[in-house]
């Protein structure tokens, strides 16, 4: 898990085209990418599929994912990770202190 201190989160919810997103600048996220290692597939091939990332949020709480539906992480410019918030494989789990939650 590659964590980063002074990341920018910006939530958005597909259900209200054109709003604002919620933005949140100098927070700490923990980053897991699954896919950082090739999966091999059960017939021995290299797998292609798309991975899930499992994203950390610290200091934060499953309320303040509530409504929301994308997700993007950067910090200085990079894109740490964006996609959907995967409620079909895994529901948003509070943490001591944290929030933890799958994209797509």
């Amino acid at each position: 898990m590659t964590t980063y201190r002074n990341a920018m989160l910006k939530l958005l919810s597909r259900s209200a085209p054109g709003g604002t997103p919620k933005m949140f600048a100098g927070q700490t996220v923990q980053i897991l990418n699954p896919g950082d290692a090739a999966p091999i597939a059960s017939e021995g091939n290299i797998s292609g599929t798309h991975h899930r990332l499992l994203l950390r949020w610290s200091g934060r709480s499953a309320t303040d994912l509530i409504g929301m539906t994308d997700v993007r992480g950067e910090e200085n410019g990079a894109v740490l990770a964006e996609g959907s918030i995967d409620a079909a494989f895994g529901a948003v789990w509070n943490l001591p202190d944290d929030v933890q939650f799958l994209i797509t």
